[in-house]
């Protein structure tokens, strides 16, 4: 592993996307499930499939063919609930825990009944939640200026929360994600504008820093003094910034969100850094796809193509463009 005081730059090798990733199958959702989008998305030990729509606010539980085993609400143990889920996990054991946009705590058995409601949080999660061997979960709070990890036990009653080293608070806050995994033990964090990832232990001690030297990667170069909305959605079209974070098997992949090719369609938008922590090398694919990973089970990913393809259209009639019914499940190779 890395040593956070080395903080070596590890360089990128641009390989074909065909090279590290094989089409592995195509899961078709239930018909009957109509989304507007995938936010998240997590498989159990059983291969049943875990989705989150804040925009639909829907909560799909699905086996791994993609039928419908049941949509989540809490009306069995709080009927007449405001619901509003915004993340949702599976624990070890297989049962899921639903975050609320609120910071409303809410367990569900493995086939997706309510069984108890905890606290409400006093902070409000963003949109990825990791938990550890003890039951314990962790999320990055929805902080505007510094950046926090919540860690919580199982039912919200005894909390606690640490900071995150961060160069660009206001710029990483302004991101609404900042990707969360863990091994049962380390914290691993993902930060907007940082190319790379920190592991961090339970107590919120910095372990090890991974850098990361991905091609196109460019980075603000300083924080602003304050907080200047229409300034920050400007210059955020002239960076790139980490959006998602993976922990498999054998290291991580990060994806990369190239903003500043967005005026020029023919370049490539979405960098995919795939890291093996055994050989300490790192793999890095540019793409133009129309979508990207959304979730994984070991070393397979599930993507999310935006605009559905003539072909899903044609397996499910009912499709729009607000829904996407297909799942491209690429298995990872060489890793």
């Amino acid at each position: 592993m890395v040593s956070c005081a080395q903080e070596p730059q590890i360089p990128g090798k641009i390989v074909s996307f065909e090279d590290v990733f094989q089409l592995k199958n195509k899961i078709y959702l239930d018909e009957n499930i109509k989304l507007k989008g995938i936010h998240t998305l997590n498989v159990d030990a059983n291969g049943r499939i875990l989705i989150v729509d804040f925009l639909s606010e829907q909560v799909i539980l699905v086996d791994k063919e993609g039928n419908l085993i049941k949509e989540i609400t809490p009306d069995s143990c709080n009927p007449g609930h405001n619901w509003k889920p915004f993340i949702a996990n599976f624990n070890k054991n297989g049962s899921i825990l639903v975050l609320t946009k609120f910071g409303e705590i809410y367990w569900f058995s493995n086939i997706g009944e309510c069984i108890i409601k905890g606290s409400t949080l006093r902070k409000q999660p963003n949109m990825d939640l990791a938990f550890d061997n003890s039951g314990n979960f962790y999320f990055k709070e929805q902080s505007p200026i510094e950046t926090y990890i919540h860690k919580s036990d199982s039912l919200g009653i005894k909390t606690s929360r640490f900071k995150i080293e961060n160069s660009l608070p206001i710029w990483n806050g302004f991101s609404m994600r900042a990707p969360i995994e863990t091994n049962g033990e380390d914290i691993w964090i993902g930060l907007t504008y940082f190319d790379g990832f920190y592991i961090y232990s339970q107590e919120g001690i910095k372990l090890h820093t991974i850098q990361f030297d991905s091609p196109l990667f460019t980075t603000p170069k300083q924080d602003l003094n304050e907080r200047n909305t229409k300034k920050l959605m400007e210059d955020s079209k002239s960076y790139s910034s980490i959006i998602d974070l993976f922990k498999i098997k054998n290291g991580v992949i990060t994806l990369i969100f190239h903003r500043f090719n967005l005026p020029h369609k023919s370049e490539k938008q979405l960098g995919i850094s795939i890291y093996n922590k055994h050989q300490n090398n790192l793999r890095y694919v540019l793409t133009d796809e129309r979508g990207w990973f959304t979730g994984k089970d070991s070393n397979d990913l599930f993507y999310h193509i935006f605009v559905p393809s003539k072909e899903d259209i044609a397996q499910c009639k009912q499709c729009g463009i607000k829904t996407t019914m297909g799942l491209n499940v690429y298995q990872l190779k060489n890793n």
